[in-house]
């Protein structure tokens, strides 16, 4: 198929080819630097308070299984923090919708539901969440299962000596084995995509 006929303003035809072809994608400064910074700040003092007990509206759980993951998370609801507050409210929310909305041009038939949420490794806790995909594989358009995954990496200040990548395991008939990893940093502004069904992933101990 020409991906290059297709409009796609908020994901772009190269990473949208990357995609297709290879089941993932990186956009690296897909979202601004100070809303970057703004969510990174956001993000520590709530999920500091929470830890202390404090309540400020956001609604913080630890997903299990807790063997598997050490991450803390909360969901977007309309008109509920974090939805409500300015940042997201007036940057990154749209800018996922935008992305859906690519996302269902560039992949026919499906509806587009969405599940948003903002996850947080705290520093005080090692990084970790063992390998596992988002999805069971199904090509249905309309079926219920995810069908791409996509991260925005809100860490301004990361470094490589900070660790917690992102390894995927694919498919890579082009190098002729039957399976390779890319380790995926989490650069503050960069989003990844993948195929939620198809991508084995892990993120890997800080």
């Amino acid at each position: 198929d020409n991906l290059s006929a297709l409009s796609l303003p908020c994901l772009g035809v190269e990473a949208a080819v990357a995609l297709m072809r290879h089941g993932w994608t990186t956009i690296d400064g897909w979202m601004a630097a100070d809303a970057v910074a703004k969510v990174a700040s956001f993000t520590s003092a709530s999920v500091t308070a929470w830890s202390k007990g404090e309540d400020d509206g956001i609604a913080w759980c630890t997903p299990e299984p807790r063997s598997a993951r050490t991450d803390v998370a909360t969901w977007f609801k309309v008109g509920q923090r974090p939805a409500s507050d300015q940042v997201f409210a007036e940057h990154i929310l749209p800018r996922f919708h935008a992305l859906a909305a690519d996302l269902c041009v560039l992949m026919a038939g499906m509806e587009g539901r969405l599940e948003l949420q903002l996850a947080c490794y705290p520093a005080d806790q090692h990084a970790r969440y063992h390998r596992h995909t988002d999805a069971i594989a199904d090509s249905r358009p309309t079926s219920r299962e995810r069908k791409v995954t996509c991260i925005l990496y809100c860490n301004p200040a990361w470094a490589e000596a900070n660790e917690g990548c992102l390894r995927l395991t694919h498919a890579d008939h082009e190098m002729g084995t039957a399976s390779s990893t890319v380790d995926i940093e989490p650069i503050g502004g960069r989003l990844l995509c993948f195929l939620s069904g198809a991508m084995m992933h892990e993120v890997l101990p800080d």
